[in-house]
């Protein structure tokens, strides 16, 4: 695991004191290393992240009673695998057992593929670091002459170089037990303890400060995070799960690596790493790249024998500049290498502790990818067997991301560890790949720039390129919009075009009244490609007929709000010099008054009008010929007109009529003129045949009258930007009908899938939502349609793939395309582009580029300024503006990744997010939240921060009435009021505590910290807290008022207030939820407890359901002892209905239980069903109608109390432990039995017996009590073939019961085998209603 390193000489000849063997009167401390190993542990608990697998294939005759003789022996040779952990006094420290014999477990296995399942469940099971043992070993037989050894060991007793020794060591201890001698090894001095004890000694004062003082110049100001492009959001609190790539590097380019590391005298692991932080500096987009790397940390003699954890971390940061070559860049990095091998005795943790980086409890500090050279690997060897190397995925990953490159005859192997709740197989697998041609390209040419270095191989650039960016239909001929209007006009001549709900013109008269306007426009000076302005009340039929009646004209319109500023008017007229403006009404006193332009007041010359010619204008007018301006703002304050013509709207709409979903149907004109999503609604809807439905500002604006509207004149298809859609939604939720859409599309900023959206699709069966993105330069150049279910859907859809005619590139700073999943650059082409932008011809040549990437002669391109990247799917992910990027505390933050958490907070009608720049130029997050009814934002903050890591839960949560709108529809951000002083959520200054239990943390904060006076909102680390003084922290708070504190709860805000108001809500609420797999991008499904009152039962159905389906328990009130147990089923299904609606406010549900549980189950289903919920999935498995199967009347108390002295039988029996329950002879054994399964579970806190039979008791008596109530949804009852009693739920179900026999008895159907019969039949029914409509 270490990295080459050079001779050291710093602190030798420095009087360090001799390394010899120390007392054992007192406990040790940890070393330096083992003490961030052990906080790690206490944050995630049950975790097995830091687990060290050591597995080998034996082939050969093996000796097992020798080989657990010397795994015996190896442990008593070695303290460190014979020591467990603990505290005293508030700090952690070494527990070392004077002997420990090892007891090596066999079991036969089928196949290979029962031994691979075996290994991976092993190296998943998490130690307790106080209780050990420290090395597990198992032994699976596959054959006589078979076995795979498994040994276990936590990296807070061994490292890379310790399985070199135990290898080693074994293998001698081995020899001599079988041929009956005394073992050969050297003799160990010294034992791990006395090496902590011995470093802390040293390392300290001004050795260390000498140390620490060049890590600190070279760490200060780095950033504190490396934002790797994720494939799903950031946890809020950082998981190890993870999972394994292997790409090798070809045999070439490893040679290569060492003739050009030999040229330029460093390393091949300085010159792999330089390639690795130009490959993260290329994906990130960063420049400041820190990736850790280890060492090993052994660099006296003495330590060379012993097995312990002695590798240190070290950190080297670059600037990695894209102008630089290679070569130069190799040259400073072997600097940064060469000084930190000479400055590698400073600890990890002392270094974090010394830079204080922001406290992040969702990644790791100072760096989130390692790199790590790998020598040739150690197995488990035994004299006179073949060792193998076992294949199997230990489902760990330590940090985001970590290369180990492995060193083989052939050459080195690419191993990429990744983080599978951050990123896919498939990107680290094409990250690399990347790395490897990037290797190619350096090494081929050190001369070169490392930002032109290419990451791509031939085939993938072609791919994105050609395929990816879109398609050409090569049978598009380009034509006049009007035109296709006219040809719609003969086709349907009496259907109506359009209406305002009153009057309405058919398109023979549509046809003829803009004929007519046509005319006399031409009459009234306008010319073919001039320009007509038009101010026009939206919701007239004069407006439709004057954006018709202008494009007859051969003029583009130009659409003049009059409620924009007067200075802005005047300046669009004065750029397009319109010769004519069309006013009505009131409106034309907003306009200025401009030389040269003539208004004309329809009211007023509508006799002369009406006197036009009724046919259309003979013009001979080219596809390129003007169609519309569109005004955006510009960045010095000018607007800029974007001229589009016909042929770049028709590619458009070509596309758009292609795929709609009913031709005829109503489309509502919601959008101003002054946005180009109001021609789709007008053309889109004219040249098929429908009818536009008209609406006035006022009308607009109410979502509830809207929403009404389109009920009542049947409104099919609907354009809105997504904050007016998430409004109608919500509206929508209080509303009986709805209006028949068949096709909502949205566009303009970035759509999310919210509770009220999904609430309103799923009352909208066949109604198909699209995600449409363009800049006004090209408009609609990409789409996305939702598939499946819309709770399937993701909370922020991507924008979808190209449209047809279209190219859209994603391009880094260099203008080459940005790989697959790597943020860049929008370019838009192809035959949609606008011409540019009216009179501006630098501004136009600055943002409309040549395409270098086209075949095609005089291709253009725009540059959108818009970020975005690939997805492995093909489609494009938008994610805001280049030069709007948010950075708070250092971290990227994505606005809409907050927003869609507050919105899927419970009550939370509406929200968003932005970040304001404070006094002295911090930025702070704030959030603005339109709440249905008055709310608690230290609730709302709470709530969030279980959803978010912490740097994006936002400061100030600021409630709003309504959110601002600008005249698109879209929030007006600018009009967002500053947060007052009352909202503000006090970070800073002094205040004293307001109650006696804040006065007591106060006083635990000042005697850990040495810090008076502490105020209750000020930080614990800010104030000069690290994590060892954490943990003295936490164990004073329990000492101080008899409560544990998670370390988590201290990490998410280190604040007296904070850790009160967590102990206060700890100490009066309490949830039945128990998450017993996370799952992602499912519906939960909830399983509710049997008489026993745990979840405990349901573990390995849980695990054969699968990772991807998220799995909660419901569990009994009062297994803690305190609170009462529920004493009837309806009270137990309403309590569980209010902490499920918690996780999922909405249906449709997914119900279950066993045995007691179907009936508790079976009661929150005729509960949903009566208030108007849907249950999906109601799962019945082994329950009864009639839970008392005596005869007549259920029996009283006193027979609960009777069978209550079985309950722990029953329960263990649950939990598949009834043999061990049986041969138990005391209470504290059945205890002890409990507590182990309970910590195997990750089952929290297990509660007493007596609580346990409390429960029981009350429950069975609860069961034998219900009655259950007729219910009409769906049931699928599941029962064991071994129950003979009647199941009985047809007597109850009024719709579809569906019954599934399986092998098994009453509790054997919950444990291997027969429980993959279950989860099988379980997992059928889930799957078939998520890809159900």
């Amino acid at each position: 695991m270490a990295a080459p390193e050079p001779k050291r000489v710093v602190g030798r000849g420095r009087g360090l004191p001799p390394l010899v063997p120390v007392s054992r009167d007192t406990a040790p401390p940890l070393s330096f290393a083992q003490q961030r190993l052990w906080f790690l542990s206490q944050v995630d608990a049950g975790g097995f992240s830091y687990n060290v697998p050591f597995f080998a294939r034996l082939q050969g005759r093996l000796d097992v009673p020798a080989l657990e003789r010397a795994l015996s022996d190896l442990v008593r040779r070695h303290e460190s695998l014979r020591t467990t952990f603990g505290e005293e006094a508030g700090r952690p420290v070494q527990r070392i057992l004077p002997d420990v014999a090892v007891t090596l477990r066999v079991a036969q296995v089928a196949d290979e593929a029962e031994a691979r399942r075996e290994a991976e469940a092993e190296a998943r099971r998490p130690f307790d670091l106080g209780t050990g043992p420290m090395l597990r070993a198992r032994l699976l037989r596959v054959a006589e002459d078979d076995h795979v050894l498994l040994l276990m060991l936590h990296h807070i007793s061994c490292d890379g170089w310790s399985l070199g020794v135990l290898e080693r060591d074994l293998r001698e201890l081995y020899a001599a037990h079988t041929e009956g001698r005394a073992p050969v090894l050297p003799a160990l001095l010294i034992q791990y303890a006395d090496h902590a004890v011995w470093q802390r000694d040293w390392l300290k004062g001004e050795l260390l400060e000498e140390q620490l003082a060049w890590w600190k110049e070279l760490l200060t100001g780095a950033s504190p995070a490396l934002e790797l492009p994720l494939d799903r959001p950031r946890p809020p609190v950082q998981t190890f799960l993870g999972a394994t790539v292997a790409v090798p590097l070809p045999p070439a380019l490893s040679q290569a690596v060492k003739a050009l590391g030999r040229a330029e005298s460093v390393t091949p692991f300085m010159l792999l790493l330089a390639g690795f932080q130009v490959l993260m500096s290329r994906y990130s987009g960063q420049r400041d790249v820190v990736v850790g790397t280890p060492i090993s940390g052994r660099n006296r003699r003495e330590l060379e024998n012993l097995i312990g954890f002695f590798v240190n971390t070290l950190a080297p940061r670059v600037d990695v500049d894209a102008e630089e070559s290679f070569r130069s860049l190799l040259g400073r990095v072997r600097q940064v290498c060469l000084g930190a091998y000479a400055r590698q005795d400073v600890p990890f943790e002392t270094l974090v502790e010394a830079l204080r980086p922001p406290r992040d409890l969702s990644r790791s500090p100072l760096f989130q990818v390692m790199f790590v050279i790998q020598g040739p690997r150690s197995l488990p060897s035994l004299p006179g067997l073949v060792e193998q190397e076992v294949s199997f995925d230990s489902g760990m990953s330590k940090f985001d991301l970590i290369c180990f490159l492995r060193e083989t005859p052939e050459g080195w192997v690419g191993f990429w560890e990744y983080n599978t709740a951050l990123f896919d197989a498939a990107t680290a697998r094409r990250m690399a790949g990347h790395y490897v041609t990037l290797l190619e390209g350096l090494v081929a040419d050190p001369s070169v720039r490392v930002g032109d270095a290419p990451l791509l191989a031939d085939p993938e650039r072609r791919e994105l390129l050609r395929e990816w960016s879109g398609r050409e239909t090569p049978d598009a001929v380009a034509g006049l919009m009007h035109a296709w209007v006219e040809a719609q006009v003969a086709r349907s001549p009496d259907a109506v075009a359009v209406t305002d709900g009153v009057a309405s013109l058919t398109y023979a008269e549509l046809e003829r009244r803009a004929n007519q306007l046509a005319h006399h426009l031409l009459a009234s000076g306008v010319t073919p490609g001039s320009t007509v302005g038009l101010c026009l009340e939206r919701g007239n039929l004069e407006m439709p007929v004057a954006v018709l009646a202008t494009l007859k004209a051969g003029a583009a319109f130009l659409p003049l709000d009059p409620s924009y500023p007067a200075q802005r008017l005047a300046q669009m007229l004065e750029d397009t010099g319109a010769p004519v403006v069309l006013v009505q009404g009131e409106l034309g006193r907003a306009l200025p008054e401009h030389p040269g332009t003539r208004r004309v007041r329809l009211e007023d010359e509508a006799a002369r009008i009406r006197s036009r010619p009724v046919h259309a204008p003979a013009l001979a007018l080219s596809p390129e010929t003007p169609c519309y301006f569109v005004y955006t703002s510009g960045s010095t304050g000018r607007p800029k007109g974007i001229l589009m013509s016909h042929r770049a709207v028709g590619n458009m709409l070509r596309w758009l009529l292609a795929r709609t979903v009913d031709p005829g149907a109503t489309t509502l004109q919601f959008a101003s003129l002054n946005f180009d999503v109001s021609f789709q609604e007008l053309f889109g809807t004219w040249c098929l045949g429908g009818t536009v439905l008209l609406v006035g500002e006022a009308e607009r604006r109410d979502p509830v009258a809207l929403l009404g509207r389109m009920v009542a004149h049947g409104v099919g298809r609907l354009y809105l930007p997504f904050v007016a859609l998430q409004a109608l939604c919500e509206v929508a939720q209080h509303e009986a009908k709805l209006p028949p859409l068949r096709e909502v599309v949205t566009a303009g900023e970035q759509l999310q899938v919210t509770p009220a959206l999904v609430s309103f699709f799923e009352r909208l069966p066949g109604c198909v939502l699209e995600n449409q993105y363009g800049p006004s330069e090209a408009h609609v150049v990409t789409a996305w349609r939702a598939r499946g279910p819309p709770s399937t859907w993701p909370a922020l859809p991507p924008v979808g793939t190209p449209i047809s005619n279209v190219k859209v590139y994603v391009l880094d700073a260099r203008g080459a395309p940005s790989p697959v999943g790597v943020v860049g650059e929008v370019y838009v082409g192809g035959a949609s582009l606008a011409h540019g932008y009216w009179g501006r011809a630098e501004l136009t040549a600055e943002r409309f580029i040549p395409d270098a990437l086209s075949e095609v002669p005089g291709a253009r391109l725009y540059r959108t300024g818009d970020k975005a990247r690939w997805l492995g799917d093909g489609n494009l992910e938008f994610l805001g503006r280049v030069d709007g990027q948010v950075k708070v505390r250092g971290f990227r933050v994505e606005l809409g990744e907050v927003e869609v958490a507050l919105k899927a907070l419970p009550g939370v009608r509406d929200a968003v997010v932005v970040a304001r720049q404070e006094e002295g130029g911090e930025k702070r997050l704030v959030g603005y939240v339109v709440h249905e009814a008055p709310c608690d934002v230290d609730v709302l903050r709470e709530r969030l921060e279980a959803r978010l890591p912490e740097y994006l839960v936002p400061s100030v949560l600021v409630r709003l009435d309504t959110l601002p709108l600008a005249p698109t529809g879209k929030v007006d951000r600018k009009a967002l009021p500053a947060p007052g002083s009352l909202q503000r959520v006090a970070r800073e200054g002094h205040q004293e505590p307001r109650d006696a239990l804040e006065r007591t943390l106060v006083g635990v904060w000042e005697e850990v910290l040495g810090v008076r006076p502490v105020g209750v909102t000020e930080d614990f680390f800010a104030l000069g807290g690290h994590s060892l003084m954490a943990i003295r922290l936490l164990a004073r708070i329990r000492g101080s008022v008899g409560r544990s504190l998670p370390v988590a709860a201290l990490f998410q805000r280190a604040t007296v207030e904070h850790v009160a108001s967590v102990l206060r809500r700890e100490s009066s609420s309490w949830t039945p939820l128990v998450r017993l797999t996370e799952g992602r991008g499912r519906r939960p499904f909830f399983c509710v407890h049997p008489v026993g009152g745990t979840v405990l039962s349901y573990a390995e159905l849980a695990r054969h359901l699968g990772p991807e389906q998220p799995f909660l328990g419901l569990e009994s009130r009062g297994l803690d002892g305190e609170a009462p147990p529920c004493e009837s089923i309806p009270e137990m299904a309403s309590l569980y209905l209010a902490a499920m609606r918690d996780v999922q406010p909405r249906g449709p549900y997914r119900l279950g239980g066993w045995s007691m549980g179907a009936s508790i189950a079976w009661e929150m289903a005729h509960q949903l069903e009566q208030r108007g919920e849907r249950v999906e999935v109601l799962a019945l498995i082994d329950g009864f109608v009639r839970p008392y199967d005596g005869e007549g009347a259920a029996p009283g108390d006193d027979e609960a109390q009777r069978f209550g002295e079985l309950f722990h039988l029953d329960l263990l029996r649950a939990m598949g432990h009834g043999e061990a329950a049986q041969n138990a002879e005391t209470p504290e054994a059945l205890l002890r039995i409990l507590e182990t399964h309970a910590r195997e579970q990750g089952s929290g806190v297990t509660p007493s017996l007596s609580a346990l039979r409390r429960v029981f008791e009350v429950n069975l008596l609860a069961a034998w009590r219900y009655v259950p109530r007729p219910y009409s949804g769906p049931v699928v009852s599941i029962e064991a073939t071994g129950t003979r009693r009647v199941h009985g739920w047809e007597q109850v179900a009024t719709g579809a019961l569906t019954v599934h026999t399986i092998a098994g008895d009453h509790y054997s159907i919950l444990r291997a085998p027969d429980v993959g019969q279950l989860a099988g039949v379980l997992r059928g029914y889930l799957v078939e209603v998520e890809d159900s409509p």
